[in-house]
């Protein structure tokens, strides 16, 4: 993947080129291989790197015998490090794989330069930006004008909303961008998909976008060996690259009915927020077994959905929570006033748990006491947070609350049409909504934060209410296409009025999407899959 990179970076030419977090070494090895394959004369003294960890410089040692320079490697913050003011000193091309650091660990004095780095590029990021957002947005100020970015990122570049200002300055400083999905899992480990970003040019006027997406890494090198494709394309209509993989006519319809008053956002109608954030859910989940032992006056272990797929039916009942007591041990949270009566059991658990240091943890130590939860409301509904299909919304017909693999959602009116919603959930349109608005995870996993939640269109049709019940039986017995089939049946033909044709253009966008989060796709004839964004 490195030498793809790399080649496709430097074009054949002698280059300088920088690495901002060279770890390894890889991508600057790879560097120096291909332009001595090109002939190029003291290939070592072109290649510079950057990395904030001094024990990256021992992988760098064997390069120094290459003719690099032992002064081309600077171990230092990359976001304390300013561009040269020579044009002559800048870099034709910058590659690398970023740091894929969540934005929780990045904090303190690391985030307030990377922020104010940032800053001096033109873009304004969120504080929920994770630090390759950062690198990519500083290392665009190391390039000559006209020169080449060519970088490895998580797929959240093309699905969280605090990319958005990223590729905004890609789009402002590069005549071209060029994302490639890759399918391959490349990072075993990593919760993230690969993505491949390409930028080149100088932004001289409207960029040229691409979105590209491959099964295998080989198929990459097949769409790179062909790059010249790209100076084919008209402009483009700036559709974000999700949208780019359904046809027009689904898309259309998709915004066209959001349009009607019987749609609406389920921000307009509910209140979301996640399930209750315990900070040390060994602890604080338990099992009702327990109750007679743990349960005193200030003590109490409520009713917990603790698992997203227990929510497989429209209505959770009080059947459905003595059921989830005798099955599974994580059915109950322990709630406990600051100044309950504890019983013997319940100390002895709060010293063993103190022994472990969980009141040191983040969210327990900003309680007081630590073991005592502020924040366990009971909602009126339930809305997955993640899973490997589109959530649907739950009715909550019992005191339970859940954890925070949950939403949370309260309807701002007590006379909202909470069945009528609930069998919107189940219909087409809204698995739609989720699979765009919503972001792809490893192993397929569809994530739905709160914002992006909040803006899912869910019909709330009259008369659609009659068909809960029904639509409920057949979820708990596992005939959950039948379900779907008819929510889509009842308000989408009967009540909204779409014809058979329209609703099977949704039913299509919907599968396409859930089968390219999946990594199911099949590339038709070999060829990979592309389209302008």
């Amino acid at each position: 993947m490195a030498r793809l990179l790399v080649r496709w970076a430097l074009q054949g030419k002698a280059g300088r080129i920088l690495d901002p977090s060279f770890g390894g070494c890889n991508f600057l090895r790879t560097a120096i291989d291909v332009l001595q394959e090109l002939g190029v004369p003291e290939a070592g003294t072109l290649v510079h790197g950057v990395d904030i960890d001094p024990t990256a410089l021992t992988f760098a040692e064997g390069l120094v015998t290459s003719d690099v320079q032992r002064d081309n490697f600077v171990i230092e913050d990359f976001f304390n490090i300013e561009p040269p003011d020579s044009n002559a000193e800048l870099f034709d091309a910058v590659v690398g794989n970023p740091p894929y650091i969540r934005h929780h660990w990045f904090q303190n004095q690391t985030r307030s330069r990377a922020v104010a780095a940032a800053q001096r590029a033109g873009a304004r990021l969120s504080l929920r930006a994770d630090a390759w957002a950062y690198f990519t947005v500083h290392s665009t100020r190391f390039l000559k004008p006209g020169g080449r970015l060519a970088f490895l990122l998580p797929g959240a570049l093309l699905q969280a909303q605090y990319a958005a200002p990223v590729l905004k300055i890609l789009e402002e400083k590069f005549a071209g961008v060029w994302t490639i999905r890759v399918m391959e899992r490349l990072f075993p480990d990593a919760q993230e998909e690969t993505v491949v970003l390409l930028a080149w040019g100088e932004g001289s006027g409207p960029c040229r976008r691409r979105f590209d997406e491959v099964s295998t890494v080989e198929e990459l090198q097949r769409l790179l060996d062909r790059a010249n494709l790209i100076t084919a394309h008209d402009q483009t209509d700036g559709r974000a690259w999700k949208e780019s993989g359904i046809s027009q006519r689904s898309l259309s319809l998709w915004q066209e009915l959001q349009q009607r008053p019987d749609i609406l956002t389920l921000k307009s109608l509910a209140t979301l927020r996640i399930g209750v954030v315990t900070g040390a859910n060994e602890f604080f989940v338990r099992s009702a077994a327990e109750r007679g032992k743990l349960e005193a006056p200030g003590v109490r272990l409520a009713p917990l959905v603790s698992r997203a797929r227990w929510l497989k039916a429209l209505r959770w009942r009080q059947s459905d929570i003595a059921f989830a007591d005798s099955a599974t041990r994580a059915s109950r949270l322990i709630c406990i006033e600051a100044h309950a009566d504890m019983p013997n059991e319940l100390e002895r658990l709060i010293g063993r748990a103190e022994a472990l240091g969980l009141q040191e943890r983040h969210k327990c130590a900003l309680r007081d006491p630590w073991y005592s939860l502020v924040d366990v409301s009971v909602p009126d509904a339930f809305l997955p947070y993640m899973g490997s299909s589109a959530p649907r919304l739950v009715l909550n017909e019992t005191g339970a609350t859940c954890t925070n693999t949950i939403h949370r959602v309260w309807w701002k009116e007590p006379t909202a049409p909470k069945e009528s919603l609930a069998v919107g959930s189940w219909t087409t349109f809204f698995a739609l909504g989720a699979e765009l608005l919503g972001r792809s995870y490893g192993g397929g996993v569809l994530k739905l934060e709160p914002g992006p939640a909040a803006h899912v269109p869910v019909p709330a049709v009259p008369g659609s209410e009659r068909s809960c019940d029904r639509l409920d039986r057949l979820v708990r017995q596992g005939k959950t296409a039948e379900a779907s089939a008819l929510a889509d049946q009842v308000v989408l033909r009967d009540l909204l009025g779409l014809a058979e044709p329209e609703v099977s253009a949704l039913r299509e966008a919907t599968l396409e999407l859930a089968t390219r989060r999946k990594g199911e796709r099949k590339v038709r004839g070999g060829n990979e899959r592309h389209s302008e964004v």
